[in-house]
């Protein structure tokens, strides 16, 4: 077997799906976060991981609300996605910013986007 570098490696394990993190900021609004570093980490219990930087707003958010959707964005929110990593969610409303549909979802008091493909409430 030939050793790899971790560039060489993504080269079969890419790519992930872009994904939309949603949590809850300080006013009750959504904040997405568009992150493709998402993993499945346990089937029994269902678990998964997403990584952000230490200092990201959607991190320090789910750690002190312990809440979060995981969504797989609908192809309509394609260049959508792509704005939302332009801004942090700590000065910016993305929401109000693209004009992005929401609607609620049953077990959580975070919206997530209209066109969504999947959502996993954590």
């Amino acid at each position: 077997m030939k050793e790899l570098n971790i560039m060489e490696a993504t080269v079969l394990t890419s790519p992930n799906p872009l994904t939309l993190i949603c949590s809850k900021k300080e006013d009750g609004s959504t904040n997405l976060a568009p992150i493709c570093f998402v993993s499945y980490l346990s089937f029994n219990p269902p678990m998964v991981g997403f990584a952000t930087g230490k200092q990201s707003h959607t991190g320090k958010r789910v750690r002190e609300t312990g809440k979060v959707i995981v969504t797989v964005p609908g192809e309509s929110l394609a260049g959508t996605v792509m704005a939302c990593g332009a801004s942090t969610g700590a000065e910016t409303d993305k929401v109000a910013a693209n004009n992005i549909e929401m609607m609620a979802v049953e077990g959580s008091d975070i919206q997530i986007p209209a066109d969504t493909r999947l959502a996993m409430v954590a």
